[in-house]
């Protein structure tokens, strides 16, 4: 039997022997995994800066919430990339990508933030634009037609007093509030301050809104705010 059957019939052999254990499926996953590991990155999303910690030894971290990655998506080059591991470093204002490398072991680059044109994490939605006011920047958007809710998240590092750790420790997670609206970008940072920003014939009623839903701006939920800007939608649509 040529040498060239003889392999292929004994590896037929060696797939029917598999099929019967229970392992087999794993092990195709396996090596579809391996076969993306070695063959599979694409360089338009796995192109950045190997992560490093700034300060490493810190109390807490640079990113958005208790969770350091998270599962979401992400549009790259207007491509998007559905079930990646993200996170966002909003000490610095970058995205942090974490992948398998060739050798099959986790690892963490940062993404060049002029490639990106939006990412999610978990329910949030986040977009690269620019202003005059800001800048550029990754806004979490929340929106309902044509008002749109801007978040800009960031962290401070401050000197430790009391902790053991390291010198320094992370604040929580602030956001600055801004909202768009005809056309133009405002900023507000109250109650008084959102309802200003709409026609004085509907102030009152914004302001019942925020009373009837005991809504604290300071720690306003997504669907608190979501449901304010529908709110203020209909209110103009009277």
């Amino acid at each position: 039997m040529p040498r060239r059957a003889a392999s292929i019939l004994l590896f037929l052999f060696f797939i029917i022997d598999l099929q019967g254990q229970e392992t087999y499926p794993e092990k195709v996953a396996d090596d579809y995994r391996s076969f993306d590991r070695l063959y599979g990155l694409d360089q338009n999303l796995v192109n950045g800066v190997r992560y490093k910690p700034e300060y490493p030894g810190s109390e807490g971290h640079p990113f958005l919430d208790d969770r350091q990655i998270f599962t979401g998506g992400i549009r790259i080059n207007d491509l998007r990339y559905p079930q990646v591991r993200l996170g966002y470093n909003i000490y610095n204002q970058s995205v942090v990508l974490e992948y398998l490398n060739f050798a099959g072991a986790p690892e963490q680059i940062v993404l060049h933030n002029e490639s990106i044109d939006e990412f999610e994490l978990g329910q949030k939605k986040f977009k690269n634009l620019t202003f005059d006011m800001t800048g550029a920047a990754f806004f979490q958007v929340i929106e309902d037609k044509d008002l749109r809710c801007l978040y800009l998240w960031n962290k401070s590092l401050n000197r430790s007093t009391t902790s053991i750790s390291g010198f320094y420790i992370y604040s929580e997670s602030k956001r600055k509030f801004h909202l768009w609206k005809n056309g133009q970008l405002y900023s507000f940072n109250s109650k008084k301050s959102f309802v200003k920003l709409f026609d004085p014939l509907h102030q009152k009623q914004i302001k019942q809104f925020f009373k009837q839903w005991h809504i604290q701006l300071k720690v306003i939920s997504d669907s608190q705010m979501q449901e304010l800007l529908k709110y203020c939608n209909e209110l103009s649509e009277d």
